[in-house]
This record gives structure tokens, C-alpha cells and sequence, in this order.
């Protein structure tokens, strides 16, 4: 155990989590799927408490069964989901709950809302944080280093006057990650995904001497496709850590082949925390902490993501919508664990319908984005009509490339068009849409 640990394990038992422990194991899921009674019981736990704690969930469930009547995992398909909107409208904090911070989402689809945490949450996912790390083989104090988005700086709660926030970042991002995680975050702006800079991300990179690189997929796709372009060597790092936004088996495989690197995908989110994360075998497909988290699909319509949280007791969410749309599989991997993987496959209402009648959501993008020669960026608008505009970094002609895009979506070649435009529509929070 070096300092940095002995201080963090040390401060965290103070507050009763063993965060030695949890991190001793070097996995972030276990083998062992908890057994269906074991996930009957945690539901019902968690729904009873947000039915008697949470005024809004009392009169939404009002009519819904007793918990102790759930003897089978098919009967919480009979329990109404919560959305993103009602969750704006009306409040779903606990008088019990005793929030100490709370994260806002992006917003990228939607409006944005604020997720409530309380001290034990908090600690909880930190925790689920350091699993995660240190199942990637990292030890507290290596270097990482972290590419965020301009709009992540924590100078703009000093702006919007958001004072408890703006401390809470500070402590977070330079007393908890920089100090003690020894993480250093390097920002890009908007402009990178239009003029994306290679060479500045590796020598930032290298200068820190990361073994760890934490990134969203999006900004990592252009780099490294700009890389595929030019006769730059990557920067050396052993691992990366994907997380916010679709990462397809194409594309880790490009990472991972390009860097040389042994690359991951992380499924979170700000209302949820940390619910997945993949090992070396199940490519795109992510592991589910099924300990913590209940997930299933929409399969009665759009294939929409649907979480239920097992210990938010501030701010319960019950099968709560994510607006995210993916499969759902069960079964055996060869890293040893057993239980529910989840692929992402994009945001619900982010979809291009082909002549095929199907549907191709941002995953399909990414994956022509990592195969299509030439290509670093694209971006697919919907149009009127049918017709759908395309926004391209090519190292060929735009107009020449439209053929291999019209093919590989599926789509009649006269409903594309090519616009010169070069500069990327991106979200508030800084993510870019490949289809808007």
C-alpha cells in the first residue's frame, strides 16, 4: 500500500466504506450474478422505500401492487418507468434523503436535470470508480491522463454562480484526482473535431507519461483516424478508458491497433453512475454491476435502456428511461463471468431509417467512421423529405466519398448531399452528434 492509498482506504473507513477491500478484488464485476430472489429483494427494497419516502413516486405507484408480491423478474415490467421529463416536472427527492452534492446532465437529448447525492451514494460510487480502475491493472498514483471537452471546465459554476458546485468540483478534480489519482486533465475545444491536432495530443500525452488514458469514444475516433493519415506515431499508453458517448468492435479495434493499447468501454451516466464496463473479451458489449444496478430493455417498442438504481436513497430512480436504445444479452464469457451484458447502440430519437426499413443509429456511423478510408469525421443531418445532409473530414473528395457512405448506410445515393462546411454541430455538454 503506497501513501496516496493509505491516506484515501484510510479516510474512506472513517466514513465506513472499505475501499481496500473493494479494490483488493481487482474486478469491478463478480463472477457470480447475484440469483433472481437476491435481485427480487433489492427492487422491492428500493421501491417500497421511494413509494413511502418520495411524495411524487406514492401517487405514481399508488395503484401498482405491494413489492412483496413480486416473486418473478417478470413482474417489474408491470411497474411504470420514470422519464427524463417527469423527472424535470416533479421532484423525486427523498424526505429522508440528505443531499451533500448533485450532478447535472449534459442534456444532450432533452432537458437537463440534476441527480441528488447524499455522503453514503457518494461514497458508493466513488467506490465503483476506484473497482473500475483498478481493474484496468492501475494503482493509485500512476499517471492518467483525462481528454475533456472545453465546456467541462469547472470555472463555469463561477459563472452560472453556482458556488457549492464550483467547491465540490475543486475538491474533486485537484484534491481528489489530481493529487491523489495523480490525473491530469487536458481540454480540447470544439474546433478539434473539424481541425483535430494529432501531434498536440500525443505530446501532451508522453509529457505526462500516462498508463492510463481516460476519453470520450468521439474525440478519439478523429484523432486517431487523423493518425491513420499521417505518418505520426501514436503516443505509448497500456491502457484506455472509454466512456460518454458509442464505442463499436471496429473502432476498439482501430484504437487498440493504432495505439497499441488495450482498450475498454465504460457504460455510465450522471444519474446512474458506473453500470458497466467491458473486459478483453466481450469487445463492445459491456459487463453489468448487477449487484447495484437492475437493467433492462424496452422490447414492447423503440429498444429504449431502462435502469433502476439500488442504492440512490436520495433521489430514488425506478426504471428510469435512459434514452438510450442497445441489446441485452445474457450468457457465459471467457473472462469467467456470468449474467447480462449491454451493447449501446445510440440515443432514441438519433436514427436514420434505410431502404431496408431499418434502422441505423450512431453506432452504425461510428463503425463507417472507423472502416471507411480516408474518413475522420462525419456528421449526418436529417432533412426534410427524406433527404440527409453530410458534413465530412475526408482526406479524399467529400463528393467521391458519399458513394461508399450511401452504400454503407443503405440509403438511395440521391438522398445525400455533401455540405462544405467543415465545422461540426456539437451538444451543450460538448459531445458530437453523428446524427442530428
Amino acid at each position: 500500500m503506497n501513501i496516496r492509498e493509505f491516506i484515501i482506504f484510510g479516510l474512506s473507513g472513517q466514513c465506513g466504506h472499505d475501499l481496500k477491500r473493494l479494490t483488493s478484488a481487482c474486478s469491478f464485476i463478480v463472477d457470480e450474478p447475484p440469483s433472481e430472489r437476491v435481485i427480487l429483494e433489492r427492487f422491492s427494497s428500493i421501491f417500497e422505500y421511494a413509494r413511502q419516502q418520495v411524495p411524487y413516486y406514492n401517487q405514481k405507484f399508488k395503484h401498482v401492487f405491494a413489492p412483496q408480491s413480486l416473486y418473478v423478474i417478470e413482474a417489474i415490467r408491470d411497474i411504470p418507468c420514470i422519464t427524463r421529463e417527469e423527472i424535470i416536472r416533479h421532484s423525486v427527492l427523498s424526505r429522508q434523503g440528505r443531499p451533500v452534492t448533485s450532478l447535472e446532465s449534459g442534456g444532450t437529448t432533452g432537458g437537463k436535470i440534476k441527480t441528488h447525492l447524499d455522503l453514503t451514494y457518494l461514497l458508493d460510487r466513488y467506490g465503483s470508480l476506484l473497482r473500475i480502475l483498478y481493474a484496468l491493472g492501475w494503482t493509485m498514483g500512476e499517471p492518467i491522463a483525462a481528454l475533456h471537452p472545453e465546456e467541462y471546465r469547472i470555472s463555469r459554476y463561477l459563472k452560472t454562480k453556482e458556488i457549492r458546485r464550483f467547491i465540490f468540483e475543486a475538491f474533486l478534480q485537484y484534491a481528489i484526482y489530481r493529487l491523489f489519482h495523480n490525473r491530469v486533465n487536458i481540454y480540447y475545444g470544439r474546433s478539434c473535431f473539424s481541425n483535430v491536432s494529432p501531434h498536440n495530443f500525443k505530446k501532451k500525452i508522453e509529457r505526462l507519461g500516462a498508463r492510463l488514458l481516460i476519453t470520450r469514444p468521439d474525440i478519439l475516433l478523429a484523432w486517431i483516424k487523423q493518425l491513420s493519415g499521417s505518418s505520426e506515431l501514436p503516443a505509448p499508453v497500456p491502457v484506455v478508458l472509454c466512456v460518454g458517448n458509442i464505442l463499436t468492435a471496429s473502432a476498439k479495434a482501430l484504437v487498440e491497433e493504432m495505439l497499441g493499447c488495450s482498450c475498454h468501454n465504460m457504460y455510465a451516466s450522471t444519474e446512474m453512475g458506473y453500470v458497466g464496463l467491458s473486459c478483453k473479451h466481450s469487445g463492445e458489449w459491456v459487463h453489468i454491476d448487477e449487484d447495484n444496478y437492475f437493467v433492462e430493455i424496452d422490447t414492447a417498442g423503440s429498444s429504449e435502456i431502462i435502469i433502476t438504481d439500488f442504492r440512490n436513497r436520495a433521489m430514488p430512480l425506478i426504471r428510469y428511461r435512459t434514452g438510450d436504445v442497445g441489446n441485452l444479452q445474457e450468457g457465459f464469457c471467457p473472462c469467467g463471468r456470468k449474467g447480462k451484458s449491454l451493447k449501446v447502440l445510440g440515443r432514441v430519437n438519433r436514427f436514420i431509417l434505410n431502404e431496408r426499413g431499418e434502422r441505423v443509429y450512431e453506432s452504425g456511423i461510428v463503425d463507417i467512421i472507423s472502416t471507411l478510408p480516408g474518413v475522420s469525421g462525419l456528421q449526418i443531418r436529417k432533412m426534410p423529405h427524406n433527404q440527409l445532409t453530410v458534413r465530412m473530414r475526408s482526406f479524399q473528395s467529400g463528393i467521391g466519398a458519399l458513394d461508399s457512405l450511401a452504400k454503407a448506410l443503405g440509403v438511395r445515393r440521391e438522398s445525400l448531399s455533401f455540405d462544405p462546411d467543415s465545422n461540426f454541430l456539437m451538444s451543450d455538454s460538448g459531445k458530437f452528434p453523428y446524427i442530428c
